[in-house]
């Protein structure tokens, strides 16, 4: 009870509850105080008219934020298993599929016979398969 007058207090001061919240009664005043919180925060946010949203630049671009942050635990995925791959394994890689360098370019920068560089990609694809878990493993 002393909690529960406490609360009230403070509350009250905030100007969050009117103090006749405070006195309705346990069951009133456990969510009175809440409900004022959350009431003051829905006053505070700004209203767009629905013109104006019509009228942003990017109207027609679908924004999915659980795809925009799959897309980021991937990168953070891909990066993780990256650092673990040799330093040979890591540029292989990255001049394969970041720079679009063939096999035998790639051979000729870092001066390996380009058998050992398909070689050399194939363990480090071996690898990161199993350094980065499938979206379905995680589900």
């Amino acid at each position: 009870m002393q909690l529960h007058t406490t609360f009230s207090r403070v509350a009250a001061a905030l100007c969050l509850a009117a103090p006749s919240t405070a006195l309705a009664g346990p069951t009133r005043t456990a969510t009175g105080p809440y409900n004022a919180v959350i009431d003051r925060a829905r006053r505070s946010r700004i209203q767009i008219s629905f013109e104006d949203a019509l009228a942003h630049p990017n109207v027609d671009q679908i924004i999915e934020p659980d795809a925009t942050i799959l897309a980021l635990s991937d990168k953070e995925a891909v990066r993780g298993a990256l650092a673990k791959l040799t330093p040979l394994q890591q540029e292989v890689i990255v001049l394969r599929f970041v720079e679009g360098y063939s096999t035998q370019e790639i051979a000729t920068l870092v001066g390996k016979r380009e058998g050992t560089v398909r070689g050399i990609q194939f363990r480090a694809l071996e690898a990161l398969r199993t350094l980065i878990p499938s979206r379905e493993a995680l589900a």
